[in-house]
Parts: structure tokens; C-alpha cells; sequence
């Protein structure tokens, strides 16, 4: 008898998760009939994400909903997990992309690319940024810039010189439940 004691437990968590899961599903189909719309008169983006981790997966996911956005590539140090779970996760979304342990290969080798997504640790910032910029790519990079001043006076001197666009991305305002906020107040759920 002890043990029955969590069955309606369990069944109360079904259920808010089914509520939850039903809530969540009406705006991600609204937003893709919205998309399907849009995407016939946007022109294709091709871009790299460059770092895979936790900050990378959340701008992946943002990312996915975006018509036009056309990943090519994955770069991830740790091959046999952020980079894998990525590029598998871009494969089930019918993206062709290409994996890499090293950006300089990637930036080589894949010579459509328009832009790069850097989603790095910091201390990589700035030489990740300055390599992309020095390819002819443009650049959105997690905050910060870099972590030295003269870091970022030279990646302010590269955008000029290149004619690059470089933009420094606060990634929080990304993140799960700030959209799920956003959808309430699009909405009109919030006051």
C-alpha cells in the first residue's frame, strides 16, 4: 500500500505535463504556419555555429525558427559530445552540416559561409572573432566582446577594415524562459 501512495502523484504530473506540453504546442505551430509564410521572400544565410555548449545549444535552438538560417557548420572541441549532439540535432532539422575540432579548418573549408555564431568560452572571444572577421565572415558573439581592451579596439579596427558586421549577442535574453515570458505577453496573457 505504501507504494500506491505515489500513483496519484504520478498521475498529477502527467497531467500538468500533458497541460503544459498542449499550452506550449499552440504557438509553436502558430509561429510555424507564421514562418512557412515568411521564408518564400527571404534570401538564405549560411552560418557556422562555433562552440556547442550550453550557451551555443540555446542559440541553436533559437536559432532553428529562424526562415532564411541556413546552418553549414559545427565547431566544437569536444567532438564526441556537444559537437555530435549539434550536428545531429541540425540533421533532424534537414540542415547538411559539416563538423569540426578546429574553426581555422572550418573557416578554410567552407568557403559559403556568410557568418559564424561564436558561442565559445571568453578567453576565446577575441581570437575566434578576430579569425573570423580576417576570413571576410560576419560575426555574432556571445557577450563579452573580449576581456582585454586592446582585444576590442582590434576587432573594432577589423569590422572598419573589413566592412564586416560584428555583433556582440547578450544570450540570456534567449533562453527558454525568457521567450516563454514573451509568448505570454504577445499573447496578451500578461497585464
Amino acid at each position: 500500500l505504501l507504494g500506491l501512495s505515489t500513483v496519484p502523484a504520478l498521475g498529477l504530473f502527467g497531467y500538468a505535463w500533458r497541460k503544459q506540453h498542449q499550452y506550449e504546442q499552440k504557438p509553436r505551430e502558430a509561429a510555424s504556419a507564421k514562418t512557412a509564410a515568411a521564408a518564400k521572400n527571404v534570401s538564405e544565410v549560411n552560418v557556422a555555429l562555433l562552440g556547442a555548449g550550453a550557451q551555443g545549444q540555446v542559440l541553436l535552438d533559437a536559432m532553428l525558427r529562424i526562415p532564411g538560417l541556413r546552418f553549414r557548420a559545427v565547431c566544437d572541441v569536444w567532438k564526441e559530445y556537444n559537437q555530435k549532439r549539434a550536428v545531429n540535432t541540425l540533421k533532424k532539422f534537414k540542415f547538411e552540416v559539416n563538423g569540426y575540432e578546429d574553426h581555422r579548418e572550418m573557416l578554410d573549408k567552407e568557403k559559403d559561409l556568410d557568418a559564424v555564431i561564436i558561442a565559445t568560452p571568453d578567453f576565446w572571444h577575441a581570437p575566434h572573432t578576430v579569425d573570423c572577421l580576417k576570413a571576410g565572415k560576419h560575426v555574432m558573439c556571445t557577450v563579452p566582446m573580449a576581456t582585454n581592451i586592446a582585444d576590442c579596439e582590434k576587432i573594432c579596427q577589423l569590422v572598419a577594415d573589413t566592412g564586416r558586421k560584428y555583433m556582440m549577442a547578450e544570450t540570456v535574453v534567449y533562453s527558454r524562459e525568457f521567450l516563454f515570458i514573451k509568448q505570454m505577453y504577445e499573447r496578451g496573457e500578461l497585464g
